[in-house]
C-alpha cells in the first residue's frame, strides 16, 4: 500500500466516530467530529478502556461546559492572512529584544541608560515603530 493510501486510511479511521473518541481519550485531544464531542461519550469511554484519571474527567467537563456557554471566536483566514499573522506576532517582541540588546551590549553608565531608555520608550520612538509596522504590513498584503 502507499504512504498516501495508508495516510488516508487512517485519517479515515481516526475521523470515525468511534474511533475518534478513542483517539481524544488517549492522546488527551479533543475530537474533530462534532459528533464524537460529546460529555458523556467521552466519560463512557474513558470508563469502557479502565482509565480512572480524575483530571481528565475534570477537563471533559469543563470543556464540555466552556464549549455550549462559551462564544468562540477565530479570526476569519485572507489571503496572506497566515504571512500577516506571523509578521504581527513577532514585531513588536523583535523590537523589544532589539533594544534590550543595545542596552545590555553597551557600557553606559547609570544617567546614559536612563536616558536611552526615555529615548526608547518616547512617542516618537513608538510612531517611528508603528508607522514601520504598517508599511510592512501593507508591504505583505500587496505581496
Amino acid at each position: 500500500m502507499k504512504k498516501l493510501e495508508r495516510a488516508f486510511l487512517e485519517l479515515i479511521q481516526i475521523t470515525d466516530t468511534k474511533q475518534n473518541v478513542k483517539f481524544a481519550i488517549t492522546t488527551g485531544y479533543f475530537p474533530v467530529k462534532n459528533e464524537a464531542l460529546n460529555e458523556e461519550l467521552l466519560l463512557a469511554a474513558l470508563e469502557e478502556n479502565n482509565i480512572n484519571s480524575e483530571s481528565i474527567k475534570s477537563t471533559i467537563k469543563t470543556t464540555s461546559k466552556m464549549l455550549e456557554t462559551y462564544e468562540l471566536y477565530s479570526n476569519k483566514p485572507f489571503d496572506k492572512s497566515y504571512e500577516m499573522r506571523r509578521f504581527l506576532e513577532t514585531s513588536l517582541f523583535d523590537k523589544v529584544t532589539t533594544d534590550l540588546e543595545a542596552l545590555d551590549s553597551s557600557k553606559m553608565e547609570m544617567d546614559e541608560r536612563v536616558q536611552a531608555i526615555e529615548e526608547l520608550t518616547s512617542m516618537p520612538s513608538f510612531e517611528k515603530w508603528y508607522e514601520d509596522l504598517v508599511n510592512n504590513a501593507n508591504k505583505i498584503l500587496k505581496g
